[in-house]
């Protein structure tokens, strides 16, 4: 109900940003074979109403390098952000902070935020800090690569066929990364939409990056 909630407060043309790492940039696949374009180029048709969206990936970058460019992103008025760090963030503390500030600052402008979490060929990323200010701030955590993982242990997919390396999708990784995506929103159809939720008072951790210069 998350997405259907903040649709039904939007106007079209609805304006979706995804904002990441390598894998959101599509690393070592052309551009329009990337999970976001393909999104791109189906979305509208999903929706049945105007969209745009906007590619904010950039290789070898984490959730602190993405502070940077939040003052641009936020200037573009995205209706939602889909935010994809998990894989490259550490576990050091400044970077659960300045996940949490993207969080923050976003859901400030009135912008749905929704976490990626994708996974390398041993299932792994760095969920922890993610899926606690995801609980925080009562926001999406959508956990593609624990799905693509089962399906890897069941036998049902083998990690070659989804990635070319430990981590980067191949071209038909995108697409079913994209179908995922997409889904996402056909789904909000049959959803009820939920009340959106206040900016907690208190952060997630100390609310060290929720105000950047």
């Amino acid at each position: 109900g998350y997405i259907q909630s903040i649709l039904q407060e939007k106007q079209a043309p609805i304006c979706i940003a995804f904002l990441g790492g390598s894998l959101t940039k599509g690393e070592f696949v052309e551009k329009e074979q990337s999970f976001v374009s393909l999104f791109a180029g189906k979305i509208e048709e999903v929706l049945g109403c105007k969209a745009t969206v906007l590619p904010y990936g950039q290789s070898g970058t984490m959730s602190a390098n993405a502070l940077y460019c939040l003052p641009e992103l936020i200037a573009d008025k995205p209706d939602f952000v889909f935010v994809d760090y998990a894989m490259n963030d550490t576990g050091d503390r400044y970077l659960w902070e300045s996940t949490e500030g993207l969080a923050y600052q976003l859901l400030r402008q009135g912008i749905g935020v929704i976490f990626l979490l994708f996974c390398n060929e041993r299932g792994s990323c760095t969920r922890g800090a993610t899926e606690k200010v995801g609980r925080h701030y009562q926001i999406p955590v959508y956990d593609i690569g624990q799905y693509i993982y089962a399906k890897v242990q069941s036998g049902e997919l083998s990690w070659q066929k989804y990635a070319m390396d430990f981590v980067h999708p191949t071209i038909w990784g995108h697409q079913l990364i994209a179908e995922q995506l997409l889904d996402l929103f056909r789904w909000k159809k049959e959803e009820e939409p939920v009340s959106r939720v206040e900016l907690p008072q208190e952060p997630c951790f100390t609310g060290a990056f929720h105000k950047t210069r």
